[in-house]
């Protein structure tokens, strides 16, 4: 309206100047009228002088066709200002009538925000109210909860207390096992040395006899000899005699052969406690796999010791010493045994105590490796995430761009229009800008460039997951290597956006390059 108030201002100036002019030149003719002068004609000198009064008579023709065309065009111009004028005071009324409703729906709605104020202050109190009784329910909710979890935390130690039981129960039941066969085992073995001990017994008075009869026979033969003697010096006896001796010696030998057949005997019953003493070992190395067993083998070497006191006290009064002695020898065996079997246990713990250092070790390395790949799949599927907001972000840059582009060419149409204001029709609607209309599209290149997903780790990475040896992460680098991801070329600004690009905003674009996986680049 400001616009169309000035040029209506400028036209009325210029109305008022033409019609001075129209009036300066109706009194110039009037002056003219009386004014009359001659022509003179030389004919020597072939000039025709006119009179002033044609001349400025024709000077004020032309003036007066300029200032009629000039008129015309500012009628011209006068109508077109007065049908727009008279648009834009229907406009105007338009425009109030609008307002004066609109001022009637803002006076209801400030009656209806009272009332929705009044209805809001009522509900405040009773929210206050209901907020306290929250308050109140959530701190006894709260009480219900850690009550809950305390007895959850209860339960979870009774089960794990049950569990131990039952396990300890187990292990009992076996312990009771295994030691009721070792008893079984120990007196059966005990059986068997009372049994070889009786038959030592029997052997021993059998040796005792057949020495008896070895003096007696050792006996007769110096009574025979001495009766020998006496009898060389008798010719006649002497063939006799020679030959009884003979057949004596003959059963003297036979009954040394007898005793060394004993002997042997003997030799071999001792070679069996031997043997018995080897198994009575490997029956404690069998007891000395646990230390309940070792404290049991203990309170048994010291039974076996009192015994063995015993025995040696008995065997002081008797001949049985030496027999005693390879008793106490083979007991001092046992207990080296022993000794050395409860050493093998040590360092078989501390085998096993390193072996589960290893294992741990393992298995923080393997938990390490496992939170890499954790990490490289989020990655992945973040970069995945970002490549599809990426497209969808370039689509958007590219239609925010068109429609920058449009407004901008219908902007620089309208300046057009403005600046070429005389004479002319303004067109609500903008052209396209003919630059961009001129140039033709660049064709976009389909065929980008295609890179593996594993190329995109880092190389470091890529050391410690080729050194790992895991199925799991073998299974993943295959994934990552068959998979391939577009590298897609940055689209060329056109002139327009380049000539809108301190109004328009940033677009960040995902860029890979070979130091880090996600790195923004501005364009």
């Amino acid at each position: 309206m400001a616009v169309l108030s000035t040029e209506n201002e400028e036209l009325c100036l210029k109305l008022n100047n033409l019609q001075d002019v129209a009036d300066e030149v109706l009194r110039q003719r009037k002056a003219s009228s009386f004014l009359t002068t001659p022509v003179f004609y030389f004919p020597d000198k072939h000039l025709l002088l006119w009179s002033t009064s044609d001349v400025v008579s024709f000077s004020i023709a032309e003036r007066v066709r300029e200032l009629l065309y000039t008129s015309v065009m500012v009628s011209c111009n006068f109508r077109n200002s007065c049908d727009s004028s008279y648009f834009f005071v229907q406009a105007e009324e338009q425009w109030r009538e609008k307002c004066s409703f609109m001022e009637l729906e803002n006076a209801e709605i400030r009656k209806e925000e009272k009332h929705l104020l009044t209805d809001i202050e009522e509900k405040n109190a009773e929210l206050t109210k209901i907020k306290s009784e929250t308050k109140i329910l959530s701190d006894e909710v709260d009480r219900l909860r850690a009550e809950s979890r305390d007895s959850e935390d209860l339960r979870k130690k009774n089960q794990e207390l049950e569990k131990l039981l039952l396990e300890d129960e187990k292990l009992l039941e076996e312990h009771k096992l295994q030691i009721a066969e070792l008893r079984s085992c120990v007196a059966s073995y005990e059986e068997t040395v009372q049994s070889m001990k009786d038959s030592e017994k029997e052997m021993k008075k059998q040796i005792d006899e057949k020495l008896v009869e070895a003096e007696k026979l050792d006996e007769e033969c110096r009574t025979l000899r001495t009766v020998g003697d006496k009898l060389t010096e008798e010719s006649v006896f002497a063939t006799l005699l020679n030959n009884e001796l003979k057949l004596k010696l003959t059963q003297a030998y036979n009954d040394v052969e007898d005793l060394r057949i004993s002997l042997t005997k003997e030799q071999e019953a001792r070679k069996r406690e031997v043997e018995s003493a080897h198994n009575v070992v490997e029956l404690n190395r069998k007891l000395q796999e646990s230390t309940i067993r070792i404290e049991e083998l203990r309170c048994l070497n010291e039974k076996m010791s009192a015994e063995l006191d015993y025995l040696r006290q008995k065997s002081a009064n008797s001949a049985s010493k030496q027999e005693m002695e390879g008793l106490s020898a083979t007991v001092a065996e046992c207990q080296r045994n022993l000794e050395a079997a409860v050493s093998e246990k040590k360092a078989l713990l501390e085998k096993e105590t390193e072996k589960s250092d290893e294992l741990l070790k393992l298995q923080s390395q393997f938990d390490g490796l496992s939170r890499e790949c954790c990490k490289l799949r989020e990655e992945y599927h973040l970069f995945q995430r970002s490549y599809l907001t990426q497209e969808n972000a370039e689509q958007q840059y590219c239609a925010m761009l068109e429609d920058k582009c449009q407004q901008i060419e219908a902007m620089s149409a309208r300046l057009a229009q403005l600046e070429s204001y005389p004479g002319q029709t303004i067109s609500i609607d903008g052209a396209s800008c003919p630059r961009c209309a001129k140039q033709e599209p660049k064709p976009v290149n389909d065929c980008a460039e295609v890179r593996a997903l594993y190329d995109c780790i880092p190389s470091t990475i890529r050391e410690i997951i080729e050194q790992n040896n895991s199925k799991d992460v073998i299974a993943a680098m295959k994934e990552m290597q068959n998979t391939f991801i577009p590298s897609h070329p940055v689209r060329p600004m056109t002139c327009s956006a380049a000539a809108s690009q301190d109004a328009l905003s940033t677009c960040t674009v995902v860029v890979l390059r070979e130091g880090s996986i996600f790195q923004p680049c501005t364009l």
